[in-house]
């Protein structure tokens, strides 16, 4: 019994490690974004916090759940400490950096991401089984894949840029098929198996896609369909 019991201790912690692992990685992205598009410093927090746990507290609200964000005090002090130092280290190291120096880091920020995502996805769906979702597949796929990329999309929106996740990456359909695995496998293999399992797939097809630069990108030729200023100045004229 005691074995038992330090064993799921332990399957605890390395889930709370790793999910602390994807919040870093998803807060230094907000970080980068809020650099980029030239915010100020509460801009900067704002961003990276919406980054880290808008997604999960979306999650929450809709599930009619307190939102963990402002309860487990580990992930908002993890998101503030993350920022502090990532501004306080890239302005005092800001002449050193150089685009292969930016391009290194995204690369292992975007590796510890694919770890947040899987992570992300499987905790989502497992919090959807318990409060009586386990039934009911769109709200298991609901909650994982919100959790996944609404921090993103909000960040985004923040920043007046495009959401990433619906121009460029394939992570929503990744989180999407994370989901669906989960609610196919749950009922039939031990917890901690499904989730880890689950787990270690969307992040290796995260690492796979980023790596290959798989994408799901729609273009067209014609540019008189594509969206510019010029074309919203002539609209603008017709209307």
């Amino acid at each position: 019994m005691q074995s038992k019991t330090k064993g799921l201790i332990a399957c605890m912690e390395i889930t709370v490690f790793l999910e602390v692992v994807g919040i870093v990685a998803f807060t230094l992205v907000g970080v980068l974004v809020g650099i980029e598009y030239e915010l100020d410093i509460f801009g900067i927090y704002a961003v990276s916090f919406c980054s880290a746990l808008g997604g999960g507290m979306i999650r929450d609200l809709c599930l009619h759940r307190t939102p963990v964000a402002l309860t487990y005090y580990l992930y908002p002090i993890t998101v503030f400490t993350t920022v502090t130092v990532a501004v306080i280290f890239i302005k005092f190291f800001e002449k050193k950096f150089n685009k292969q120096n930016i391009h290194i880091l995204k690369k292992f920020i975007n590796i510890f991401d694919a770890v947040g995502l899987g992570m992300f996805t499987v905790a989502s769906c497992q919090i959807a089984v318990d409060y009586g979702f386990g039934d009911n597949i769109i709200m298991v796929v609901f909650a994982g894949l919100i959790t996944s990329i609404g921090g993103g999309v909000l960040r985004d929106l923040l920043a007046a840029r495009k959401p990433v996740v619906m121009r460029k990456d394939v992570y929503a359909v990744i989180s999407i098929f994370g989901c669906v695995l989960y609610y196919v496998i749950y009922p039939y293999v031990p917890q901690s198996v499904s989730n880890y399992l689950v787990a270690a797939v969307v992040t290796i097809f995260r690492l796979i896609a980023y790596f290959r630069k798989i994408n799901m990108s729609y273009s067209i030729t014609n540019v008189d369909l594509k969206i510019n200023q010029d074309n919203l100045d002539n609209n603008d004229d017709i209307k």
